[in-house]
């Protein structure tokens, strides 16, 4: 298989497990979303790859051994200043790690012994300091990064010591004079400027001779370079979506804002934030999280404008959370409350009416349908016409039944006829009753029809003998057989029609009757 020199660093929180153990979960998400918004710009900026995350731990390969190293120095300078003046526990206390040597890429991951080295070195590594092997210090540009022996080291799986460098930046040294001036940081992460064109200036001060044949070659590795690796904006995309693939979406999140941030008019990256965006969102409310997706949002929506379309879903997650309350305190004032809140939203009361389908009374998540079509929404909506027609099989609460008339005629009138007419063909007693008051408030022509006034008064138990002479002379076998179905269903049903005893043994010698005289 085949194998590239590159420089590999490992990167991990100081004390993360005991913090983790001593955290929340929503204060542990938001650490690890700040340390992906601090480090992941500074690995790009020197063009690292971003590996993997493992937990707290960043693994990152770079085609040159000082950029690695001045990659490390970078990240600890931003996070001395992140760290200026920050309580303990809002502190990222972070250790670096760097080795070189042949490794195989397989399938987006790494594999090697210099792997191994890299990751044994990290445990020994101080937090703020950047330690890397001697195979680092062979390769890399020394001028650039002061540096001191640790000394050898022994590390388990690893047959030879290693002889051990840590960067020396002491305050006041060019290294940390450079590095101030270069970073600074933003509400959306480090801003780096300045630190490749400083190396630059520097060797050309160098006072060596120079061939033109040097600036020959270096022009064709520049040439061959781009041929052969993506741009800075590619690769980054492509680590946002491996973190993506991981369902690491706040660190995806983190890494393409940083990119956004120099291609704002990009579509391609913004389409990808907005997806893991929702993703996050999605990953939050399927652990019910509900309330701390509402309080990403709408933080997230003040800093980010390419956002801006999720603003529907903070009616939508303050729904969620109205809906959960409101089930465990059997009140309707939170839904009100939730639609003066939102004059507007549409879709939170829906998904609001919605969730509490079958869990609460039937007026609520009727009265939040019929809210959301007075609004100008979902007046093709399949899923309101049918709920209706549930509600009224249930015949629970009269203004339900009412509101859904409403809803049925006004915004349904075409699907309303026709399930009507169908209804009283075939339909319950309940759905017969409703189908024939709808035609009445549509003023259809089939509302006198003598037939189906006779079927209304039987559900309704009222002019029982009049229904009687009708059905005695219809001649259609089906609708015979509903009929006589109909008699037995308002019987069964009693007192649910608030009917008196002796007109159920009316209906139910009707029945009989009809029976006999159609054999």
């Amino acid at each position: 298989m085949p194998t590239r020199n590159l420089s590999i660093m490992f990167t991990d929180i100081q004390g993360f497990t005991q913090r983790t153990s001593a955290s929340t979960r929503d204060a542990m998400n938001k650490m690890m979303s700040k340390h992906a918004q601090l480090l992941i710009p500074v690995f790009h900026y020197f063009d690292g790859t971003i590996v993997k995350t493992i937990g707290d731990a960043f693994l990152v390969y770079f085609p040159s051994p000082t950029d690695a190293v001045l990659c490390g120095v970078t990240i600890q300078e931003v996070l001395r200043q992140h760290n200026d003046g920050k309580p303990t526990d809002e502190r990222l206390d972070v250790r670096v790690a760097i080795n070189v040597g042949d490794v195989e890429l397989v399938d987006g991951d790494i594999m090697g012994e210099p792997v191994n080295i890299a990751a044994r070195l990290e445990g020994i590594a101080e937090a703020g300091e950047v330690y890397f092997t001697e195979a680092v210090y062979q390769t890399m540009n020394r001028r650039e990064a002061p540096s001191a022996e640790v000394g050898e080291k022994t590390f388990k799986g690893i047959p030879h010591p290693i002889r051990v460098f840590k960067v020396i930046d002491e305050p006041g040294s060019d290294l940390a004079e450079r590095l101030s001036k270069s970073v600074s940081l933003t509400n959306d992460g480090p801003l780096i400027e300045g630190i490749r064109d400083q190396l630059l200036s520097a060797e050309e001060t160098d006072t060596r001779p120079r061939k033109w044949w040097l600036a020959a070659a270096a022009a064709v590795i520049a040439v061959v370079v781009f041929l052969a690796y993506p741009s800075q904006r590619d690769q980054q995309l492509s680590d946002a979506r491996a973190l993506a693939a991981q369902r690491n979406y706040i660190n995806a999140l983190a890494l393409i804002n940083t990119t956004i941030i120099a291609n704002p008019a990009d579509t391609e990256l913004q389409a990808d934030a907005l997806e893991y965006a929702r993703s996050h969102l999605n990953a939050l409310v399927e652990k019910e999280l509900a309330d701390k997706a509402l309080e990403w949002l709408r933080d997230a929506l003040t800093k980010h404008a390419y956002l801006d379309s999720l603003r529907p879903q903070v009616a939508v997650l303050d729904a969620r959370i109205v809906v959960k309350q409101s089930i465990r305190g059997n009140s309707f004032v939170p839904f009100y409350e939730l639609a003066d809140r939102y004059p507007n939203d549409t879709e939170g009361l829906y998904t609001a009416a919605q969730l509490l389908e079958g869990k609460f009374f039937t007026y609520m998540p009727v009265w939040l349908y019929h809210k959301v079509l007075e609004r100008g929404a979902y007046n093709d909506n399949q899923h309101i016409f049918d709920y209706c027609v549930k509600v009224f099989n249930v015949m629970q609460h009269y203004t339900s039944l009412e509101l859904c008339h409403n809803i049925h005629e006004r915004y349904f009138t075409g699907e309303a006829t026709a399930w009507s007419l169908n209804a009283l063909e075939s339909g319950s007693a309940a759905e017969v009753h409703h189908a024939h008051q709808t035609l009445v408030n549509l003023k259809h022509a089939e509302a006198n029809s003598t037939y189906y006034t006779a079927l209304k008064n039987l559900v309704e138990g009222k002019q029982l003998e009049e229904a009687m002479q009708v059905f005695a002379s219809e001649t259609n076998q089906k609708r015979r057989e509903h009929i006589l179905a109909l008699h037995q269903e308002v019987a069964d049903k009693y007192p649910r029609f608030f009917m008196a005893e002796n007109t159920k043994n009316e209906i139910l010698e009707n029945k009989q009757k009809l029976a006999a005289s159609w054999q």
